[in-house]
């Protein structure tokens, strides 16, 4: 009983202070973030800590953490989320740089203008493509590369920013959402629990085709809406905006376009698992490469690319990362800027993106505080315990609960470990599906997805606008996972 009053009083204490950041005024993505991180940090003092062993949960004790820990929470948050934060300071240079030159801006205009009084169809196709990209590979976070570059373009073509940020950082988290192959953490989870990525997968694609096609629509409505009403343009929204104002020198975009074109395909290949479909050239590629040899023993290829040279569907963001501060200084070099022009425009871009860069740090606090003291198991037990079944209405609020907390899904299948392969055995595919699901639904719109606070910060938009935007989705998101998993569990 004293445990339920706990939770009662923080959750109570949480509306309250939810309540004060709504009625403010003032950006409020900081105040959302520390509402998180107050509720990560009371359960701790009200609820013990276990584990699951065997699908058995195992209670250990009370760790109530204090101001001491502060420091830890802070180290942690920046630990587990560091080679993302040079990633997207990198990116935030590369920009610095690239935006300066005409090449780029004559880009970003042309398309802008080809896009203009074609805005609907044009945000749906890019919409599509960023979520069957990101659904299909293993890291979200590579493609915020193309980010910026598509916010400048749909600037320029006088989109509001909520419409920007929907189709560009939204059709992200909508990727997350419609996880069928791909996306960050869902081969951890893989691992942690025991299962294979074909398990459950039909249900996944069944669900990424409802999720894609609704979020979609929902977002070529809301912009025909705006279009009529034209509610459009709005000043100061891109941090590198590309203005009308045009040089008098001639500036191709042939070389922008290489440039990107050849980002695309690398980080597709990068990215792309292509294991899953027994597709192994590149691996045999990588192998073949890095073992040339010049002499008896001397494999030239592999000195020069390093120890950390994968093949392509194995990369990381370090990968791309490594590639692009080359690209940017070959952009420096080709545009002849100065040394100094050119630390000032990357030190810019570095600057520009700090903010955003700072709340994806942060979102990472809740999740390393019940990292320290995981009480997020606890709270699963007693879900399960509610029923001597699997109930997929409970799976399901677990699942959002577990993801609220955790910034990586790995983590997630970490902390339930076999209770999917083991307590579900009878509905692994199907349990395994709400946990994957929750965790996208969750990203999507509460205030612990790192992408979610980074492309509302980069778009200047606070977290209140955005939800009562986008809280329709995800409840129909949620109402067509339960009616998938109703289905599953008690019709089929």
């Amino acid at each position: 009983m004293g445990i339920v009053i706990g939770i009662i009083i923080v959750l109570g204490l949480a509306a309250f202070f939810a309540y004060l950041t709504i009625k403010s005024k003032n950006s409020d993505l900081f105040k959302w973030v520390g509402i998180s991180v107050f509720i990560a940090f009371a359960l701790t003092w009200v609820l013990p800590y276990g584990n699951f062993q065997g699908g058995v949960f195992y209670e250990t004790a009370m760790q109530r953490l204090g101001l001491a820990d502060i420091s830890s929470i802070a180290y942690y948050s920046i630990y587990f989320c560091l080679t993302t934060v040079l990633y997207l300071f990198a990116v935030g240079g590369f920009y610095g740089v690239i935006s300066k030159t005409e090449g780029y801006k004559a880009l970003v205009r042309k398309i802008g203008n080809a896009i203009k009084n074609r805005e609907i169809l044009a945000t749906a196709i890019i919409s599509t493509l960023i979520i069957v990209l990101v659904s299909f590979t293993t890291n979200t976070y590579a493609w915020i590369l193309f980010m910026p570059f598509i916010v400048s373009v749909l600037v320029y073509a006088k989109l509001d920013k909520m419409s920007v940020f929907t189709t560009t950082y939204g059709s992200l988290l909508a990727g997350v959402l419609a996880c069928t192959y791909g996306t960050n953490g869902l081969s951890a989870f893989n691992y942690y629990v025991g299962t294979e990525i074909t398990v459950g997968l039909k249900y996944r694609l069944v669900f990424a085709l409802v999720a894609t096609a609704a979020y979609v629509l929902f977002n070529a409505l809301c912009l025909r809406k705006k279009l009529k009403k034209k509610l459009v343009g709005e000043k100061d929204v891109d941090v590198f905006e590309v203005t009308d104002e045009k040089s008098k020198k001639y500036a191709s975009v042939i070389l922008p376009i290489i440039l990107f074109a050849f980002l695309f395909v690398f980080v597709f290949l990068g990215m792309f698992s292509w294991a899953n479909f027994k597709i192994e050239i590149f691996d045999k590629f990588h192998t073949w490469l890095t073992e040339l040899r010049v002499g008896e023993d001397f494999t030239i290829v592999s000195y020069v690319l390093g120890t950390s040279a994968l093949a392509f569907g194995k990369m990381e963001v370090t990968s791309i990362m490594a590639l692009l501060l080359i690209i940017t200084v070959l952009i420096g070099i080709v545009s002849r800027m100065s040394v100094k022009d050119f630390m000032d425009n990357f030190g810019s871009g570095f600057v520009k993106v700090l903010k955003p860069v700072c709340l994806f740090i942060l979102s990472y606090a809740a999740f390393v505080t019940l990292y320290i003291t995981p009480v997020v198991p606890t709270i699963i037990a007693w879900f399960n315990g509610l029923t001597k079944t699997f109930n997929p209405f409970l799976t399901t609020i677990a699942g959002l609960i577990a993801s609220f907390f955790h910034a990586d899904l790995g983590y997630t299948g970490y902390v339930v470990e076999s209770v999917v392969t083991t307590a579900y055995a009878d509905y692994t595919a199907l349990a395994h599906t709400l946990y994957v699901t929750t965790y996208g639904i969750a990203q999507f719109v509460l205030p612990t997805s790192g992408i979610l606070l980074f492309g509302l910060a980069y778009l200047k938009l606070d977290y209140k606008s955005w939800f009562k935007y986008i809280w329709l989705v995800a409840v129909v998101a949620l109402v067509a996972l339960l009616i998938l998993a109703v289905a599953v569990r008690y019709v089929l």
